[in-house]
């Protein structure tokens, strides 16, 4: 037995317009449907806004993208496996967007740089009218994505690597790491360690690593150390106190910075359960800013790396491309300097 759904009447413009005693025009240009020079001041789309929620208007997208018109969304394209900052940023993108006006799709891949261009193409077909690639880093075949993207429409990278002749919000992963060495050194620490996966390729290890490096003068050096992440927070937390009895305490490290803030929880929770104190024997600074580092039981320190402006930035230029695609538009680069929140655990 088939199962039929009542319809109820799609609100149009004119709905809108009847409604708040203003031209379909008026409405159109609020809500984003055409283009054209009318002015409709502050107070008034904010009126049409709010009639168009209680009508429940829902724009055409399709009908839209069909005759050439902004469809008011932009994509949003992601690693399926991101870790728990990029859902953040993809957040304060959406909030962004939303205050100008527009609403986002988000599309995902993962290890395949076919699937990531189909994903692109996908998004296209659906007439979103520009992309951010949140994520973008296949250090094995980057110079393939780097020739996918040769010609196409408007987008922005957000982070490493740069890709040429595309705008892009350089994100300073480097100078993060730089200001929690330097805040480690002093309070007084001279046996840093920087916990990373040395085996990577990956723009942000590499970047990370250089920032470590570079942060020291030369006649000092921290250490790095390879740490093996995992899905599974048992083993995990296996892996830090092996961390801690093997290397921490045998070598003296009196700070660690580590790849994010989940390591840094499991690290303060094990170094306490070892009889090590915190930030007496051991500094610690996580890495994201995770809403958890606060509420820990010895709240931690650790790097911000600034979504807000990361997606401020990323949608003002986006939104000058979408505007200018007609004509020249020169690739744009702005770099986003990470935050250090200073807390207990340093």
């Amino acid at each position: 037995m088939a199962i039929q759904i009542a319809s109820e009447k799609r609100t149009t413009l004119e709905d809108i317009a009847r409604a708040v005693g203003v031209s379909r025009a008026s409405v159109g240009k609020v809500l984003g449907s055409n283009k054209s020079n009318i002015r409709v001041s502050v107070e008034k789309a904010k009126v049409i806004r709010q009639k168009a929620m209680e009508l429940h208007y829902s724009p055409n997208i399709n009908a839209r993208a069909l005759a050439g018109q902004t469809t008011q969304v932009i994509g949003v394209l992601m690693d399926s496996k991101a870790p728990g900052v990029f859902l953040q940023r993809a957040a304060a993108i959406e909030r962004v967007a939303y205050r100008h006006g527009y609403r986002t799709m988000i599309g995902e891949a993962h290890d395949d740089v076919e699937n990531f261009y189909n994903t692109y193409q996908h998004m296209c077909q659906h007439g979103v009218d520009g992309i951010l690639f949140v994520s973008h880093d296949y250090p094995w075949k980057n110079q393939q994505i780097d020739q996918f993207f040769a010609k196409t429409g408007p987008m922005v990278f957000l982070g490493g690597p740069e890709r040429r002749g595309h705008s892009q919000v350089i994100l300073e992963v480097d100078s993060g790491i730089k200001q929690a060495v330097d805040h480690l050194r002093q309070r007084g620490r001279r046996n840093i360690m920087l916990l990373s996966n040395t085996d990577s390729k990956y723009w942000s290890v590499k970047t990370r690593e250089k920032g470590f490096t570079d942060a020291f003068p030369e006649a000092e050096q921290g250490t790095i150390e390879l740490f093996k992440q995992s899905d599974n927070i048992e083993e995990m937390r296996a892996n830090v106190r092996q961390l801690i009895h093997d290397v921490l305490i045998p070598g003296g490290i009196d700070g660690i910075l580590t790849p994010n803030d989940l390591v840094a929880l499991l690290l303060e929770g094990e170094l306490l359960s070892a009889g090590l104190t915190i930030p007496g024997d051991i500094a610690l600074v996580g890495f994201d800013n995770e809403p958890f580092s606060a509420c820990a039981q010895i709240p931690i320190t650790t790097i911000d790396q600034n979504n807000g402006s990361i997606a401020e930035y990323a949608i003002r230029m986006l939104l000058d491309i979408i505007q200018d695609q007609n004509s020249c538009h020169v690739a744009r680069k702005i770099s986003v300097q990470p935050e250090l929140v200073i807390r207990k655990t340093s």
